[in-house]
C-alpha cells in the first residue's frame, strides 16, 4: 500500500487566475515540474487505517466549528523540500485557517500512518505548518539560480479568499470532498459537477452581500447619486482573470442587472467610469 492520500484546499474562485500564473512563471523560468491545479496542502503524503469517508467525517465534524477558513495570497516564497526547491505563493492564514488545520490533524491522526519523510510535516504545530501553494518543485541548482534574487521582484499576487472546499485526494485524484459552504461531503462526481459548483456560488454571494435580492437594500431619503466603473457586461473572461464569484456571462449578467435594478431607483443618478 502506497502513502499516496493528501488532504488540501482546493482553491474555487482563483483557479484559473492562479493557473495563468503558474503557467506564465514555468514558461518564462524553464521549469521542469510545475503543478497544474492550484492547491493548499493540509496534511501530506498518508494512508488510511479506516475508510475514507470515516477521515472525510472527521474533517467536516472540525470543519462545522469554523464560520470561516479565510486566507490570503501575498507574494512568493522559495524553500528547500525533501526533493529539492520549492517555488510557492506565500499563503498569510487566518488564526481560523490554522487552529482549524490543527484540530483537523489531531482529529484523524490515529487514522492515519504519515508516509516516514511526512510525518515531520504533519505533526508540525500551527506556528511551524508551512501553509503554501505550490507552483514548481523539485528545482535543481540550475532553475533556482535562474530564479534566485528575482523572486520577490516578480510582479506581486494579492488575494484573499477562502476555503470552500476540502478534498482528500488519492493518488492526486479526488476521493471525497467536503463542501464547507453546503456543509456536505461530495463524491468525485458531485466534486467535479457544475451543478453543485452553482450552488456554492449562489450561497457564496448571498452571504457576502454581492448578490441584492431584494428592493429592501434602497433606502429612503430622496434622489441620490452613484459611482460604478468596470462592470463588464458580457466579458465571460473577467470571470477567471478578477475570480468573480459567477458560473459564466449569463448568471454575472443577470445577477449585475438585479443588483442594479434592487439598489438604484429611477430618481437616482449614476456615473459610470468604464
Amino acid at each position: 500500500m502506497t502513502y499516496d492520500k493528501l488532504i488540501e484546499i482546493r482553491p474555487i474562485l482563483e483557479k484559473q487566475k492562479l493557473k495563468r500564473a503558474i503557467r506564465d512563471l514555468g514558461e518564462n523560468f524553464h521549469l521542469h515540474h510545475v503543478h497544474k491545479v492550484p492547491h493548499l496542502t493540509l496534511v501530506y503524503n498518508f494512508r488510511p487505517r479506516v475508510p475514507e469517508l470515516e477521515i472525510m467525517e472527521r474533517v467536516r465534524d472540525v470543519a462545522r466549528d469554523f464560520q470561516t477558513l479565510p486566507y490570503e495570497y501575498d507574494g512568493w516564497e522559495l524553500k528547500q523540500s525533501l526533493t529539492g526547491h520549492v517555488l510557492a505563493f506565500r499563503i498569510r492564514p487566518s488564526p481560523e485557517l490554522k487552529d482549524f488545520r490543527a484540530q483537523m490533524y489531531a482529529a484523524i491522526r490515529s487514522q492515519i500512518e504519515s508516509a516516514p519523510g511526512r510525518l515531520q510535516f504533519n505533526e508540525a504545530s500551527s506556528d511551524n505548518f508551512w501553509f503554501h501553494a505550490a507552483v514548481a518543485f523539485k528545482m535543481g541548482p540550475s532553475e533556482t539560480s535562474r530564479l534566485g534574487p528575482e523572486v520577490e521582484g516578480l510582479r506581486r499576487i494579492y488575494l484573499p479568499s477562502e476555503a470552500w472546499r476540502i478534498p482528500l485526494l488519492g493518488n492526486g485524484k479526488i476521493v471525497y470532498e467536503y463542501d464547507i459552504l453546503m456543509d456536505k461531503i461530495l463524491t468525485r462526481s458531485q466534486a467535479l459537477s457544475r451543478y453543485f459548483l452553482s450552488q456554492d456560488l449562489d450561497k457564496y454571494r448571498k452571504r457576502n452581500y454581492i448578490e441584492v435580492d431584494s428592493r429592501a437594500h434602497v433606502t429612503s431619503g430622496g434622489p441620490k447619486t452613484w459611482l460604478i466603473s468596470d462592470t463588464h457586461f458580457g466579458h465571460g473572461n473577467i470571470i477567471s482573470h478578477c475570480a468573480r464569484p459567477f458560473l459564466d456571462a449569463a448568471e454575472m449578467d443577470r445577477i449585475l442587472v438585479n443588483n442594479w435594478n434592487n439598489t438604484v431607483s429611477s430618481e437616482d443618478t449614476t456615473f459610470c467610469f468604464g
